[in-house]
């Protein structure tokens, strides 16, 4: 039988490691575990984003399917008609590139088909309708949990799958800061978990016919830390990478704000980066040593970055 002493030692010894032992912060961003589900798109090391024709001309297709871009986000129309498939064929290249048509859900835009008349009228405009983008003609906020809204994104994404599109990408994510606590309308408790049931919705559907149709949200890293941690990893399971704009150069200017790295924001993509999800970073900068600082920067953190113009109207030569 042991002694006493012998115990009383053992447990005091016990109790000093156990005292000593780091205790996590809560305010400590938490590192996000690989997601469950592989990204549905291969490694790139570089993209390119274009959704306008230079000049108010159509989208050269011809030009965009020259580019060495490894991955590309175009405007899913080449002037008042859709873009065919076999035009996004041309678009993926010999090699396969991968293809994305940008779709916005957290604003409805006054000059896609889906607009009717009757909603540039007070009276006429349906619930989901809200306020115009004061920083963007044609563009109405709206509340993208009603249903019939849903039905209007899901309507379109059909015609993206069926147009033969590698995924979509998708802005306007961060539109439940609009809608919920704190935000400018801040009349939907659920505006974040909404915004992901709807990401994952969109998934799915699409891959009922695609498996590997893959959806990049733009912006909203911030989601990951609105909602509960399960619907954080369903979501990282959902996206299959995230676009980021102004992460490095942040100001109120279109193009060449100051160097102000948003910490916040870079610190919930290094989550998604850390899930094996790829960070497609834009910055609108023109100066060239402050492109060189931020696809610098970027490649630091584990980032795919792309020089862009905010008209996203050309590609742009990458330093």
């Amino acid at each position: 039988m042991p002694s006493r002493v012998f115990l009383f030692l053992c447990f005091t010894l016990a109790l000093a490691v156990f005292v000593t032992l780091p205790v996590a912060s809560p305010a400590q961003t938490p590192v996000a575990a690989p997601a469950r589900v592989p990204s549905r798109l291969p490694a790139v090391a570089s993209w390119g984003y274009v959704l306008q024709g230079h000049d108010e001309r159509p989208l050269d297709v011809d030009a965009l399917a020259a580019s060495k871009a490894g991955l590309l986000v175009v405007e899913p129309s080449v002037g008042e008609r859709p873009m065919s498939a076999e035009e996004v064929t041309r678009l993926r290249g010999a090699a396969g590139r991968p293809v994305l048509a940008y779709l916005s859900i957290g604003e409805a835009e006054s000059y896609r088909p889906y607009w009717r008349a009757e909603w540039s009228r007070k009276a006429g405009r349906p619930a989901f309708l809200g306020p115009e983008n004061p920083d963007w003609k044609g563009n109405f906020k709206v509340r993208y949990w009603l249903p019939e809204w849903q039905a209007i994104i899901q309507a379109r994404l059909a015609e993206l799958v069926a147009a033969g599109f590698d995924g979509v990408y998708l802005d306007i994510i961060d539109a439940y800061e609009f809608w919920g606590p704190g935000g400018p309308k801040s009349e939907r408790k659920t505006a974040a978990e909404d915004m992901v049931a709807f990401v994952l919705a969109l998934g799915e559907t699409a891959r009922k016919t695609r498996p590997t149709f893959a959806v990049v949200p733009q912006n909203g890293a911030g989601l990951l830390d609105a909602v509960p941690a399960a619907r954080a990893a369903a979501y990282l399971d959902a996206v299959d990478a995230i676009g980021a704009e102004d992460s490095f150069f942040y100001g109120d200017a279109d193009e060449d704000n100051p160097w102000a790295p948003q910490k916040d924001t870079l610190a919930a993509l290094d989550r998604f980066h850390e899930a094996g999800r790829p960070v497609l970073a834009v910055d609108y900068v023109t100066r060239p040593a402050a492109a060189k600082r931020f696809v610098e920067a970027a490649r630091a953190r584990g980032f795919v970055p792309y020089v862009g113009r905010r008209a996203l109207d050309r590609l742009v030569v990458q330093p």
